[in-house]
Formats: structure tokens, C-alpha cells, sequence
């Protein structure tokens, strides 16, 4: 992810994160919150339990 990141222009690509792969790639919401702030036009939520 942090490859797409770097590589696309966040004037032009916003990101959507989704709660559910975040935690299954071992990360949190809360890590990436952070790292897309400016480029996330969405929030999919889902119960990762």
C-alpha cells in the first residue's frame, strides 16, 4: 500500500480504506488513519470478528 501511495497523486486518487483488510494484512485502523489522511474519500467499516 505504501507503494500506491507514493506512486499516485492525491489530487486525483483518493483511497477508500476498508477496517476489515486493514486488520487482516496485521495492521489497525488506527495506523492507517494517519497514512491516508488527506487521500481517503471513504470508510468501509466492517466487523473483523
Amino acid at each position: 500500500m505504501d507503494i500506491l501511495f507514493e506512486s499516485f497523486d492525491h489530487r486525483y486518487v483518493q483511497f477508500e480504506l476498508d477496517t476489515y483488510w486493514v486488520q487482516q494484512g496485521g495492521c489497525t485502523p488506527q495506523d492507517w488513519i494517519p497514512k491516508v489522511d488527506g487521500r481517503m474519500g471513504v470508510v468501509h467499516f466492517k466487523d473483523y470478528y
